[in-house]
């Protein structure tokens, strides 16, 4: 005891955080299940936006969609047609209308195929949220595999509703027998 280190560090905390460790803190839980949640689906999902906005390409439909929880409408480039008279001015005009034209598609396009893969993307990082129960769950909803799975928003709003109501989520005839009773 005379001020020698006896091996153990002091003064420092251990409440450091990487950015693994409070992923692996933030889990959904299902109703019921609750005694375990770390946060509220609200928190929960907001570092999932946050994440996915700093580290997916192009993440501002992803991001949006995700903030939103609705799928973004994409509207196709139209092509505008020259309405000169004069017949070497509108061959000019209608060339200059098609490279925009070309250009406008190309990005929009691209802009399609991004945001799908950053949908496959979000899809399998928000299920890395999920504990073993609220994954089990979601499988044994009747749309899972047609209507949620790949697609992280539908995702989203199926665990929103389980942590809420895990009768109603799992069964729609439940709810509706519950209000005729």
């Amino acid at each position: 005891g005379s001020g020698k280190s006896n091996g153990k560090k002091s003064g420092k905390s251990k409440s450091t955080t990487s950015s693994t460790t409070k992923q692996k803190y933030y889990e959904f839980h299902p109703q019921g299940d609750s005694s375990r949640q770390t946060a509220s689906f609200s928190v929960i999902k907001e570092y999932i936006v946050d994440k996915v906005q700093s580290s997916y390409d192009k993440p501002g439909d992803i991001g949006a969609a995700l903030q939103e929880l609705q799928m973004p409408i994409f509207t196709a480039p139209q092509r505008k047609e020259s309405q000169l008279t004069d017949a070497a001015k509108k061959e000019f005009e209608q060339y200059t209308y098609d490279m925009d034209y070309r250009a406008d598609l190309k990005e929009y396009n691209e802009r399609q195929k991004q945001f799908k893969d950053n949908l496959q993307k979000a899809f399998s990082y928000i299920r890395t949220f999920c504990s073993a129960t609220m994954k089990s769950r979601l499988e044994e909803l009747p749309n899972y595999y047609t209507t949620i799975h790949n697609n992280p928003i539908e995702l989203l709003i199926a665990i929103r509703r389980l942590m809420r109501d895990p009768v109603r989520a799992r069964d729609p005839w439940d709810a509706l027998a519950d209000t005729l009773v």
